[in-house]
């Protein structure tokens, strides 16, 4: 060391206050990327009511959450519009809503699919949960569609 030198310290040679490192941290891909760190997409809303006989019972429960896996977006499922809230990707969450015909399902989507996602779960609830493999009838047996 140097005796003309003085020690160094912590701090600012400019106004002579430490430097404060508590916003010092690593930057993030959120602060990296301008995009990620704007606000989120809002959900997309949409309801409709259980026309089957069986509501929301198994098979129309894993339909559904079959159908909610083929999109990206998150997708949201109750039976209230204030909640609360199931993952409408999963069977188990779907089948505790235990909904009876005549409920109302609310869904709340967001994503980059969202449209398609609330329109094509919208319309699977408002068909009784048909598909091209069969629809339940009245005493829960399927009925072939050909």
């Amino acid at each position: 060391m140097n005796p003309s030198t003085p020690p160094a310290r912590s701090g600012s040679a400019a106004t002579g206050r430490p430097e404060d490192h508590s916003e010092s941290r690593p930057e993030s891909d959120s602060e990296a990327t301008p995009a990620a760190a704007a606000t989120p997409e809002p959900f997309r809303r949409g309801q409709a009511e259980l026309v089957n006989a069986v509501g929301l019972h198994a098979r129309p429960a894993v339909r559904f959450t079959q159908s909610a896996k083929g999109f990206q977006s998150r997708i949201e499922v109750a039976l209230a519009a204030e909640g609360p809230w199931a993952d409408a990707k999963s069977p188990v969450q779907v089948m505790r809503l235990r909904a009876p015909l005549g409920s109302v399902l609310h869904l709340q989507v967001q994503g980059p699919d969202a449209d398609a996602a609330l329109e094509a779960l919208l319309d699977l609830v408002r068909q009784g949960f048909e598909n091209s493999q069969g629809v339940e009838n009245s005493r829960g047996v399927e009925n072939s569609r050909g």
